[in-house]
């Protein structure tokens, strides 16, 4: 399949199933406004450098004026960005950003610094606000979850969130009294994180709300909360170090045999994390937001 594929495939919908049928997870992706006539110039230039990649990376084109404009979100770009390049390799969700000129050699230049490990991803983050730490639920953005998180000193409780998520939107209230409960506690923080708009080396969040803890102490360790989501049971896990609770209603269907996989996982908004691949695959990119 990746042999049969053109040195630049435009995406669309009848070349997104063989462009993720290819098996390659490298893609170089093209952003142009096709209206416009000087940007047609720039996708010669880069059609130019793919032919040493073939087999390696897919080069895709996308027209920033057409159907799939939504993919520009994903990448946090918006229309006074066009025309850029991303590189994204789709199984370890990580991300690059080009930012010379589009040429041949430059394109080249660029993907081979990726693929040889010299270039750095390119992570989203919102602006951290000034009053980040001033509530008892702390706001926590790309830029400051490592030193939030990773504090050795802390145990740190953290929902990743999705604006538009009706589970996480239930959970609002439940979170907020939580953090009210421990703001006292020095050795505890209760955290949030928009997990559509900022994005964390080596770590994929693919149901929301999902809720993470991070002990105190060395080793950077994190463990996923998956059982109900009352304040009582969040303070038995807090209490306890990160062990997770056994509620009455978990003990009454155990008894029962109910399967597992109804106790251990609350709902979650029905969409995955938003990776290029993942809105492909489940029309996510037609601007269609599962709650």
């Amino acid at each position: 399949m990746a042999n049969s594929m053109d040195l630049v495939t435009e995406y669309n919908d009848q070349t997104s199933e063989r462009i993720f049928a290819a098996k390659i997870p490298n893609h170089l992706l093209l952003f142009i406004n096709k209206t416009e006539e000087s940007q047609l110039q720039l996708l010669e230039n880069f059609r130019g450098a793919a032919a040493e990649f073939k087999g390696k990376v897919l080069y895709v084109s996308i027209d920033s004026s057409g159907p799939h404009a939504g993919v520009l979100e994903y990448f946090g770009l918006q229309q006074s960005d066009i025309p850029t390049i991303r590189f994204i390799n789709i199984d370890q969700v990580k991300k690059y950003a080009f930012k010379d000129k589009i040429t041949t050699e430059a394109v080249r230049e660029f993907c081979r610094g990726v693929l040889d490990g010299k270039i750095k991803q390119n992570l989203l983050s919102q602006e951290l606000p000034e009053d980040w730490d001033k509530k008892p639920v702390k706001v926590l953005v790309g830029t400051n979850f490592e030193d939030v998180a990773y504090d050795e000193t802390k145990n740190v409780f953290v929902e990743f969130y999705a604006p538009w998520c009706t589970h996480c939107k239930e959970l609002e209230p439940i979170w907020e009294e939580l953090g009210e409960k421990y703001k006292d506690h020095p050795d505890v923080i209760i955290a949030k994180m928009d997990g559509t708009a900022n994005e964390i080396d080596g770590m994929r969040v693919r149901g929301y709300p999902n809720l993470r803890f991070f002990p105190a102490g060395p080793g950077r360790k994190m463990i996923e909360y998956t059982k109900n989501r009352t304040v009582e049971l969040f303070s038995k896990f807090l209490d306890s170090g990160g062990v997770l609770p056994v509620d009455e209603e978990e003990q009454v269907s155990t008894s029962l045999l109910i399967g597992r996989d109804d106790l251990d996982n609350p709902g979650h908004c029905s969409c995955t994390s938003r990776t290029f691949s993942d809105k492909t695959k489940e029309g996510l990119m037609k601007h269609q937001r599962l709650g």
